[in-house]
């Protein structure tokens, strides 16, 4: 079968050769793809994924996709299998999907383990690096029988990292068997142990890198286990016709530990307090109409993350392929169906401060700020708001502020925000893929995916002020006086016991459910015009549909969630190359290409390390574009091997109607007035809103 692309293949040679002691360091040395380390782990960018790579490449380990389903904290598991185990690595940039689905449209990876049947083997790897990495690896495999192959491999690895406090433990092991029932009757089945404790930081200012290459950032500790299990079912009937079977299903647990700052967050569920605790005005007293929606910020918020990921995936599918026509034609296809449901456990609990110096408010004005804005320029000191407001009551300001110093800028609290996501996907897939030689020279190839989609999420978000030293709290009393204590909080604060109060001000839930039916493809050919010069083409539609937290915004000036309405990315590419042998021992590949994107899936975020707090919103850009060339060389001298790389891309925003206020929804609180949490009444445009409910 023909390839209409530039196939990058690393083989298990130059593995060994190169020492690699995790499979992230080898796309490190791969020249079309690009490593990304976050405080969650390794992601791999090819083609100017950017930051969505994790939604837009596709990994795979023998064919079985270990994306996860949350992007947002998520990391791809690239050391689950030990580095002694692989045999061949794919890196396919820009294409995959009549193969492999929507999630290709920045290309795939396929990793090879050791599985097929092969010669008695055992590799042996032991490494003291720089860093203080320190790791040791086997493989071996062994056929017991004529008819059986069994292979293990496990490794372990600790070592620091290059920026201070980073660290990590890694232990892993892959075993399987390969059994050849008869000539047409084959079974293999594999399974992998993984787990990693990982200690990182998050990221630092470009300034403070200036000053220290190495700094570390906030505290981030991650516990991550999988356990993966696959079972394979191949008949052969004839030489020219293959049926395999495959069911697969994956485990992923991450607990995860966040510490972060942030220089604004706007407190869009704080109650009203008359007497400027944090925001309300008496109608009389309100007299420049600016103040009308002034929202409380507290400033230099630390706060620390805490949770547990649980994902699991179920996966069944079948595959053929058939050569026909004395070989000329080779076709493949499949159907398969994948179940992925996603468990999210987080809090986020604030260090206890006081309002002194921390409490600010937020100025909107006309037109509102966007969310993807820094704020700084239109917050003002509490002083300054009062005077506002106070403007035409001097004789009351200076009394009011007094009070205040001695009571506000003393209250003692702690935020708490409770978050819990239950979110699905599951996808049906048909494909057809084939390639057929209408000459010696000249290949054509041409395939066509159907993928029909449904996910969705549960969410519930729980917000919690707790006030410190509550007994002699101005803003205990008041909330007291408003009725927002229970009848054990009220019994305490009578009895003078009440040392810590904490008072529901949110709990929101959100249920969200979507579908979608895409089609994909591709068409292309490829022409050898010299016995050592081939050239290709090719042309592919790709998509992706959305994930399913992708489904919800969150309105951070009012706290309402309320649907994004994104659709699935489409996907134009076109793409050409050309591979050539000189002199027989120089190998040159050259490729450009051109992408179009329609509705690509875009997520802005501003303002925070902890993501949960996190200013955030997900939307359609109308249309980017993608173009660039990659250009590869080997010389093969004796024993002496040279090569070099070359790559490049340009990516932009082709059309956009600019950026739209997507952090501010036109949903509004019917009433705020009442101190006690009745539930809202969501509205636009006097139509409810049903997806949504709060209480």
């Amino acid at each position: 079968m023909e390839e209409n692309n530039g196939t990058i293949v690393i083989t298990e040679e130059m593995i060994q050769k190169k020492h690699y002691d995790s499979v992230a360091k080898i796309f490190e040395d791969s020249p079309v793809s690009v490593v990304r380390h976050t405080a969650f782990g390794p992601i791999v960018d090819l083609r100017g994924s950017g930051e969505r790579t994790i939604s837009r490449v596709k990994v795979m380990i023998d064919g079985t996709p270990i994306n996860p389903l949350e992007e947002t904290h998520g990391t791809i598991p690239f050391d689950t299998i030990p580095v002694e185990s692989i045999a061949k690595i794919e890196i396919v940039p820009g294409t995959g999907t009549t193969k492999y689905g929507g999630g290709t449209t920045g290309g795939y990876i396929n990793i090879h383990t050791k599985k097929e049947k092969q010669n008695n083997y055992i590799t042996i790897n032991a490494d003291n690096a720089s860093y203080n990495a320190k790791s040791i690896g086997i493989a071996a495999g062994m056929n017991v029988t004529k008819k059986l192959f069994v292979y293990a491999g496990e490794a372990y690895q600790r070592k620091d990292g290059y920026r201070k406090k980073d660290h990590s433990d890694r232990n892993n092991f892959l075993g399987g068997f390969d059994y050849q029932i008869n000539a047409k009757h084959r079974i293999k089945g594999q399974g992998n142990l993984y787990r990693e404790d990982l200690k990182s930081t998050t990221e630092v200012s470009h300034e403070e890198l200036k000053q220290d290459r190495r700094k570390a950032g906030e505290d981030t500790k991650i516990e991550m286990d999988r356990d993966f299990a696959s079972l394979d079912y191949e008949y052969t009937p004839t030489s020219h016709f293959k049926i395999r079977a495959n069911v697969n299903r994956a485990h992923f647990t991450r607990d995860v530990s966040m510490d972060a700052k942030q220089d604004q967050l706007v407190l869009a569920f704080m109650p009203r307090d008359e007497q400027g605790y944090f925001l309300h005005f008496d109608a009389g007293l309100l007299t420049d109409p600016k103040l009308s929606d002034v929202r409380p910020v507290l400033l230099d918020f630390e706060s620390t993350m805490e949770g547990k990921f649980k994902e699991k995936n179920q996966e069944g599918k079948l595959d053929g392929e058939w050569k026909y026509n004395q070989g000329k034609g080779h076709l493949q296809f499949g159907y398969s169906y994948n179940e992925k449901k996603l468990n999210q456990d987080l809090k986020s609990i604030s260090k206890p401060f006081t309002l002194k110096n921390q409490l600010g408010y937020l100025i909107q004005g006309d037109p509102a700020p966007k969310g993807y804005e820094d704020y700084t320029g239109k917050i003002i000191a509490p002083e300054e708001m009062f005077k506002i407001k106070f403007k035409d009551f001097p004789q009351i300001l200076e009394t009011f502020l007094g009070l205040r110093r001695e009571g506000v800028e003393k209250e003692k609290i702690d935020f708490q925000n409770y978050n819990k996501i239950d979110a699905f996907k599951d996808t049906h897939a048909l494909y057809l893929l084939n390639d057929y030689k209408i000459t010696p020279k000249f290949n054509f190839r041409a395939g066509l995916r159907w993928e029909h989609s449904e996910y969705g999420s549960d969410r519930k978000n729980r917000m919690i002020l707790g006030v410190h030293n509550a007994q002699s709290s101005g803003m205990a009393n008041r909330m007291a006086i408003a009725g927002l204590l229970n009848e054990y909080q009220m019994e305490a604060y009578v009895q003078g016991k009440l040392s810590y109060l904490d008072v529901d001000l949110s709990l929101k839930e959100t249920h969200v459910k979507e579908s979608s039916d895409n089609f994909g493809g591709e068409v292309g050919f490829s022409y050898q015009y010299h016995k050592k010069g081939k050239l290709y083409f090719r042309y592919e539609r790709g998509f992706l549909s959305p994930l399913p937290s992708q489904l919800t915004n969150k309105d951070f000036l009012t706290g309402i969630y309320y649907p994004s309405h994104v659709k699935s990315e489409k996907v134009d590419t076109i793409e050409m190359g050309i591979k050539h042998s000189l002199w027989n021992n120089t190998h040159i590949e050259a490729t450009t290409f051109f992408s179009l994107t329609k509705d690509e899936i875009t997520n802005m975020r501003y303002n925070a390390n902890n993501h949960m707090n996190m200013r955030w919103a997900y939307a359609n850009i109308s249309k980017t574009r993608r173009l660039g060339f990659e250009l590869n060389a080997e010389h093969i001298f004796d024993k002496l091997k040279i090569r070099e790389s070359f790559s490049y891309v340009d990516a932009k925003i082709a059309k956009d109607t600019g950026f739209k206020d997507y952090y501010h929804s036109d949903y509004k609180v019917k009433s705020e007035k009442n101190l006690k949490m009745l539930p809202y009444t969501i509205k636009k445009d006097n139509k409810s809103l049903l997806s949504l409910r709060s209480k």
